[in-house]
């Protein structure tokens, strides 16, 4: 049975989100005056950024599933371009374990595994 990442993902992937969203808002802001657009196109632009950086995440936390097999992990991904890793247990060498701060409040880990 599939699995989904745990929801929190998403508000997390919000929030790191915003300081991506920050930059790209100077960079709308700097084109504007450049090139003298009007007030409605700048915040057209201003909602369409900060719809994307809303819904990227709860679009990536439902599409993205995770099974554990008797003989391996399978991790998939992908609406269009659909991908599906295979990786045997066998074949693991290390699973790095990392936890920021704002997981660990949530008792949550991001595992990395080569």
């Amino acid at each position: 049975m599939p699995k989904r990442l745990h929801w929190l993902l998403i508000p997390i992937s919000i929030v790191s989100g915003l300081f991506n969203l920050i930059g790209t808002c100077v960079l709308i802001m700097i084109i504007a005056k450049q090139f003298k657009l009007p007030l409605w196109l700048i915040v057209g632009l201003f909602i369409v950024v900060i719809l994307l950086n809303i819904l990227g995440p709860i679009i990536n936390y439902t599409i993205t599933t995770y099974t554990l097999e008797p003989q391996e992990f399978t991790f998939k991904t992908g609406i269009i371009n659909k991908q599906a890793r295979h990786i045997p247990y066998n074949r693991i060498q290390s699973i790095e374990r990392i936890q920021p701060w704002y997981m660990q409040l949530f008792h949550l880990v991001q595992l990395k595994i080569e």
